[in-house]
């Protein structure tokens, strides 16, 4: 039997031509579970079609994704090393198939309000502080990341990952 998932996204990005070369310099990525160029969009750009903020999208289906722990964890790593190569506010992809549904959630900590700075850990935000962002679980707002429901599932793996492989490495190599 042959089982689908699909994951789609949405970056709220902070510097449009850093990001655009970023994602442009992807290359075809040959390791499971692939992250290219063309699953990227970044819709309009143009004022007044585009107000303040530029949303980068993401979508993608996999065939079988999401059993393997190391799968999500290859996933995330491959998102974060793309997060930290460009200029954004925040980050949430949501993942759903046979397995469950997850969304998970990153937040610059540099664009990080004093709120948040001060309440990350509570359980309004249940947010994770490391030195480049706030990661979390849920559905949220990407201007403001508390929480719209308290009822969402989680990843059982220990995060921050601390996960490098050959895969990880190669795809680092390339942007």
């Amino acid at each position: 039997m042959w089982e689908w998932n699909y994951i789609y996204g949405a970056i709220l990005i902070k510097d449009f031509n850093k990001t655009f070369e970023v994602i442009e310099s992807l290359k075809k990525d040959k390791e499971y579970p692939f992250i290219n160029t063309n699953m990227f969009n970044f819709g309009e750009t143009e004022i007044p079609y585009c107000y303040d903020d530029i949303i980068l999208t993401f979508g993608a289906t996999y065939k079988n994704f999401g059993y393997d722990e190391s799968e999500w964890k290859i996933f995330i790593l491959k998102i974060e090393h793309i997060l930290r190569r460009i200029g954004f506010k925040s980050a949430q992809f949501h993942a759903s198939g046979v397995f469950d549904d997850v969304t998970l959630y990153w937040h610059d900590i540099s664009d990080a309000s004093d709120e948040i700075n001060k309440n990350y850990h509570t359980n309004e935000y249940d947010l994770i502080k490391t030195n480049e962002w706030y990661f979390g679980y849920g559905e949220r707002n990407l201007h403001f990341p508390r929480l719209k429901t308290k009822d969402y599932p989680k990843l059982e793996l220990v995060y921050p990952i601390d996960y490098k492989k050959d895969i990880i490495r190669e795809f680092e190599d390339r942007i």
